[in-house]
């Protein structure tokens, strides 16, 4: 019952995000072409299209998991919200709040329908199976909360307010909603039953599939709720950062090229948010500095060309310094130069600065563009930049 519900709730919140008001639907321009078409002209280009998807995510993944160092960025996100409560604390509140009502609800079912069958199941242990009965429920139930809190996006108006106040005048402040095309197939055509409907149940079924191989994993004691969060790591990722993508206006093809080129830094971010994330009340905290964290790290990194480097000080904190180092003596707060000479080349002979987490040198990568009509994708190769 509880995880009926909690799957229930989720698909009502991401139905609700994904077909929200401001879209502008447009039929299909695939409907017009003949049912000898469908295969030259559709299922080709498909199935090479995620051909490539899959050689751009297994080639760039360790390179974009390390470069600019995408795993502090949850730190990043408690930082910004740290410095500037006044910007984030009231939504943050709120959102918690919501949080908290879910879990007990949850927790509640959870604990008058599945958690005898493991107490049942682990009386054997004695005391010991019973505790871990009790605490797979809190672990469990979390589990199921989170995706119903992610899925329904309701810290969306934190990616509005981290971006409109980092984006350094450079670009113009985004509101809460934006433009967007979305196509649509009618029903009564021939499309819509010939390739439409099965490609639909073919996407949907592969994806139930999935989530019960998944659900099933979460089901082990303990260890199956953290192995669920860490297993779909870059998907959380891509669910957080999806909100402001929408508001800059990438559409799906944009967003999807984004993810592939990008998988290691997806995954390197989720991995540290589904961590913190598995822990129950503080998970109630986490989603909003992760969501924080997502938006700093699509400015300064993934949506800014010049990959600058990583500082994990929000601009409150770094003036501060500056003004300290404009009152320390110069040889105080430089290292000799020789010193600096010697930690330059052992960086730059490893090619990625693994002990701090200030700066990064960047390694070459392959990236995905696509055409003003996302019609051709292309493959390049950017040169490596030095720090």
């Amino acid at each position: 019952m509880s995880v009926a519900t909690s799957l229930i709730l989720t698909g009502i919140g991401g139905f609700f995000y994904k077909y929200e008001n401001d879209l502008n639907y447009e039929i299909d321009p695939n409907i017009s072409l003949s049912v000898y078409d469908y295969k030259e002209k559709i299922i080709m280009p498909k199935c090479k299209q995620y051909q490539e998807y899959i050689t751009l995510a297994m080639v760039n993944f360790f390179q974009t998991s390390l470069n600019n160092q995408p795993f502090v960025y949850p730190l990043r996100g408690f930082l910004e919200l740290l410095y500037y409560p006044n910007n984030y604390l009231s939504t943050t509140v709120g959102t918690f709040i919501l949080y908290l009502i879910s879990y007990i609800g949850i927790t509640l079912l959870f604990w008058v329908t599945l958690t005898p069958l493991y107490i049942a199941f682990f009386i054997i242990l004695g005391p010991l199976g019973v505790s871990l009965a009790v605490i797979h429920t809190f672990l469990q139930s979390n589990l199921l909360t989170m995706m119903f809190m992610r899925l329904s996006h309701i810290t969306s108006k934190l990616t509005i307010i981290c971006f409109n106040n980092n984006s350094n005048g450079n670009e113009d402040s985004i509101s809460q909603t934006v433009s967007m095309t979305k196509y649509y197939v009618p029903i009564g055509c021939t499309y819509f039953w010939v390739y439409y409907l099965p490609m639909k149940l073919l996407k949907y079924s592969i994806a139930l599939l999935i989530l019960i191989i998944l659900l099933t994993i979460s089901s082990m004691p303990i260890i199956g709720p953290i192995l669920f969060h860490l297993l779909i790591s870059p998907i959380i990722t891509k669910i957080y950062i999806s909100k402001l993508l929408r508001l800059q206006k990438l559409d799906k093809d944009q967003r999807m090229n984004l993810f592939v080129t990008q998988f290691g830094c997806y995954t390197s971010f989720g991995s540290i948010c589904s961590l913190i994330e598995c822990i129950p009340i503080i998970s109630g905290f986490a989603i909003s500095t992760n969501t924080i964290g997502v938006t700093l790290l699509a400015l300064e990194t993934l949506l800014d060309g010049s990959n600058s480097t990583t500082s994990l000080l929000p601009e409150l904190c770094r003036s501060s310094i500056t003004d300290l180092n404009e009152t320390q003596p110069l040889d105080l707060l430089v290292p000799p130069l020789e010193e600096t000479i010697n930690n330059s080349n052992e960086q730059f002979s490893s090619g990625i600065l693994l002990s701090g987490l200030c700066q990064t040198s960047q390694i070459p990568s392959i990236t995905l563009e696509n055409d003003t009509h996302n019609s051709l994708s292309l493959i390049h190769i950017s040169e490596p930049t030095r720090h």
